[in-house]
């Protein structure tokens, strides 16, 4: 057996195993999370008139994926791909300046068996003010994340991967270096707008690059005499199609406007999340659109279910991708998308620590090219923590 086998199968069970013992300590307390956690705060005095707080910060991701097709590249044999790795791991610093400043450094690192260097790049290096709940401004390289799944943080994602819709619509390098306002309205309206560099370097950077404007927009109903809770989100960006370093590089197709409208529902324990994203491409890059709907049901506190349904379509042929994992297997783009996923998450300590598993089933095909029909499924397990 391979050694990558033999990761899947430790990550697998580890993660199978943690899900099920955990069941028998559910209603406890987190107080010894918080001890642990309580680690990452390194200095803090709120009378101080500079720094206030100073703390680490970072992220630990682990994955596991088998993923098998029946249909790939025009194939009718069974392929298969199989990865276990440090999904994502990064380490930094954030702190509280007087009463209005803040910062936040965080190097993204790879730590896998065949990575040539250790550090990748730099995500968040920023500067921010704030003026109470109503603004708070950022400068330099930020996250300048949109769609549903693209605007919510690694971190707090419901499934172990962004949704396909997300993946051919945003810069999935997410972290560029630009200026961005963010706040509250009101109790009811929030919204956050931005203009980065499309310069997709590693580090921070401007030079020879064309730009985007990111703006979002939220409303949030409150509890209303059908929902708990029921919040619809707007985003819109626009990208400067001019010639220079551009997000498109190694990182997403040209889109110069994309429009995404979703909303987020919570009824008792269960709660839909859904989304219309539409993209208007450029050249080569076909206009395509889709929809994702995603129920979830929280079992307990900790114990949490979740569906979702992807449905993509382009206008030309060749104008969708796979997704991370299916890639690797089909490599073709195709005109027609759909996927099934259904997962289980276990929350430890929230947010803060879980793990997470999903079984996934994808389609796609081509108006044009055969060799674009994938038809295949796959099982991702993973763990979760951030501080």
């Amino acid at each position: 057996m391979t050694n990558v086998s033999n990761k899947f199968l430790l990550t697998s069970l580890s993660t199978a195993l943690l899900m099920a013992s955990s069941n028998v300590h559910a209603e406890e307390d987190t107080s010894g999370y918080d001890n642990v956690w309580s680690y990452a705060n390194l200095y803090e005095n709120k009378e101080s008139n500079g720094l206030q707080k100073l703390a680490l910060s970072g992220r630990l991701h682990i994955d596991a994926a088998h993923f098998e097709a029946d249909e790939a590249n025009g194939s009718n044999k069974t392929d298969e791909f199989e990865d276990a790795n440090f999904r994502r791991l990064r380490f930094g610093f954030k702190g509280q300046i007087a009463d209005n400043w803040s910062f936040n450094v965080e190097a993204d690192l790879d730590i896998n068996d065949q990575a040539p260097d250790t550090y990748k790049r730099l995500t968040d290096a920023y500067v921010a003010w704030t003026y109470g709940k109503s603004l708070k401004i950022k400068v330099l390289k930020q996250s300048a994340g949109f769609t549903m799944d693209g605007a919510t943080s690694s971190k707090k994602l419901y499934t172990l991967q962004r949704n396909n819709l997300t993946n051919n619509l945003w810069f999935t390098k997410e972290y560029f270096t630009g200026v961005s306002a963010s706040g509250s309205l009101n109790s009811n309206w929030s919204y956050k707008a931005g203009v980065f560099s499309s310069n997709n370097d590693d580090e921070i950077a401007v030079e020879d690059a064309n730009t985007f404007v990111l703006t979002h927009l939220t409303y949030k109903f409150g509890e209303t005499s059908f929902a708990d809770k029921l919040s619809v989100s707007l985003d819109y960006v626009y990208k400067d199609k001019d010639a220079g370093s551009d997000t498109s590089k190694d990182n997403a197709p040209n889109h110069e406007n994309v429009v995404s409208l979703s909303s987020k529902m919570k009824i008792g324990k269960f709660g839909l999340d859904s989304e219309y994203a539409f993209g208007e491409g450029y050249d080569g890059q076909s206009d395509l659109w889709g929809i994702v709907i995603m129920p979830h049901y929280d079992f307990t506190s900790k114990f949490q279910g979740v569906l979702r349904y992807t449905y993509m379509e382009s206008d030309d042929s060749s104008g969708i991708k796979l997704g991370r994992y299916e890639n690797k297997i089909g490599g073709e783009k195709g005109d027609e998308y759909q996927e099934f996923y259904t997962g289980l998450n276990y929350y430890f300590y929230g947010q803060k620590l879980k793990v997470q598993a999903g079984v996934q089933y994808a389609e796609m095909d081509d108006s044009i090219n055969e060799a674009s029909r994938y038809e295949g499924w796959g099982i991702t397990t993973g763990l979760k923590m951030y501080w």
